[in-house]
């Protein structure tokens, strides 16, 4: 055995003696398994893997979407049209704002035509890239409830931000 794996298995015998195992076993019967939390979501879309913002296209619409509607869609800010909002920026991980907008389109997007996701634009990342806008392109592309989506106007946040088209 190398010396850096006998470190390691060093280190993780020595972290398991901090461990109550029947303190643990207890709790687990209060935490959700994995089946149960993916009952919470409608359907399972996306994985939290390859979000590399390069994969998705900046717009997308699906067939039979008319080009009125697209374009109304580019303008709902400046034309005033009612949209909703959620902002993913505040979450802290990817994860917890795929959790968020999850649950948006499962209890509210039968409510709204139009939807302002804000994401951000990754300058807090330190590859200057969104995860949380690949992971919300990837999701929108994927679900049924979208008909279209866009970058937000300039003036309401354009690439930290996207309209989206919900199906009625």
């Amino acid at each position: 055995m190398s010396d850096d794996n006998k470190k390691f298995e060093d280190l993780f015998n020595e972290s398991l003696n901090n461990i109550d195992f029947d303190e643990v076993l207890k709790d687990k019967s209060q935490v959700k398994t994995v089946k149960e939390q993916n009952e919470d979501f409608e359907e399972t879309l996306i994985s939290l893997e390859s979000l590399v913002d390069i994969d998705y296209p900046v717009e997308f619409r699906k067939s039979g979407v008319r080009d009125k509607t697209f374009k109304e869609l580019k303008h709902i800010n400046s034309q005033k049209r009612s949209y909703s909002t959620i902002d993913l920026h505040q979450y802290e991980s990817t994860l917890e704002g795929l959790n968020a907008l999850n649950r948006f389109f499962k209890n509210h997007s039968s409510e709204f035509k139009f939807l302002k996701i804000i994401h951000g634009k990754g300058l807090h990342n330190k590859e200057s890239k969104s995860p949380m806008r690949a992971m919300v392109r990837k999701y929108l592309m994927n679900t049924d409830k979208v008909l279209a989506y866009v970058p937000a106007e300039k003036n309401d946040g354009y690439d930290g931000a996207t309209y989206v088209l919900i199906k009625d």
